[in-house]
């Protein structure tokens, strides 16, 4: 890529997570994005990560595909989905989740979460966790915590269970959030104060906490869950929650009312920009 950037090549990047411009720690902000002359992003139009000059907000291809298949409700599924990330086993970088050193916090939080569920919604708990979890066994520590405890099936695309399950929980910043709002699904968060947020991100994450969607602790997300599941579609389709949502996605999951007339004619703009250079 380095020596055909030397030779006058352009070179193009696009967004393939959902971590862009969020955690500055991220690798994605440090190596991709300012190599690029430009970048496809999935939104973060006010977002101040990287070189904002090189920054083009186009539909993710990834988040139109999951709308097209699975934006249908089923209004009988009682599952509460529950995914786990996987903490690397070495340092990579300091300040972050992926930290060794926060593994034990990290589990101890899954403790919490779940000893805090009713015991009536202990059953309709699924724990969807990292498929490579490096040896940390994440979910055989539960099942001998939590006897009883159910597992997804990870043979099962991820997109397939969100779109299956009744409410989404997440404990760590990642791309299946991003997944599960653009698709509105009923969604709880939390994670530790450990992730150095972009402070042009951080109102929007306050707006979500002011909604009832992202929460501090595993305590007070297992709470409002005990609190709202009964009536979990009023509580989330409240005009002032949906007002939240739609503006999350407008700036990290962009998808206007026709995306694939969008990138037609990007792409047909791209080519005549080439063919022009």
């Amino acid at each position: 890529m380095a020596i055909s950037k030397e030779k006058g090549a352009r070179l193009i990047g696009m967004q393939h997570g959902g971590n862009y411009g969020i955690d500055t720690t991220s690798m994605h902000n440090i190596v991709e994005m300012n190599n690029y002359d430009f970048f496809y992003t999935w939104g973060k139009k006010n977002s101040g990560y990287g070189r904002r000059s090189i920054i083009r907000v186009m539909p993710s291809i990834k988040l139109m595909r999951n709308k097209i298949r699975y934006s249908a409700r089923d209004s009988n599924n009682i599952n509460i989905l529950y995914t786990l990330t996987s903490i690397r086993k070495y340092v990579s970088r300091q300040n972050s989740l992926e930290s060794p050193y926060f593994n034990q916090s990290y589990m101890g939080n899954q403790n919490k979460f779940i000893s805090t569920i009713d015991n009536n919604l202990f059953p309709n708990l699924i724990i969807r966790n990292y498929d490579y979890d490096r040896d940390w066994n994440y979910f055989g520590v539960l099942e001998k915590l939590f006897p009883g405890i159910r597992q997804d099936n990870l043979n099962q695309e991820f997109i397939k269970s969100l779109s299956d399950c009744k409410l989404y929980v997440v404990d760590h910043l990642a791309t299946t959030w991003i997944e599960s709002l653009s698709l509105n699904k009923p969604t709880i968060m939390f994670w530790n104060d450990i992730y150095d947020i972009d402070v042009h991100i951080e109102p929007y994450l306050s707006k979500l906490s002011e909604a009832g969607i992202l929460h501090a602790t595993p305590e007070l997300a297992a709470e409002i869950i005990n609190e709202i599941y009964k009536d979990l579609e009023n509580w989330w389709m409240q005009d002032a929650r949906q007002e939240v949502v739609k503006e999350l996605c407008d700036i990290f999951a962009y998808m206007p009312d026709n995306p694939l007339r969008m990138w037609r004619k990007e792409l047909k703009d791209l080519s005549e920009e080439v063919c022009r250079c």
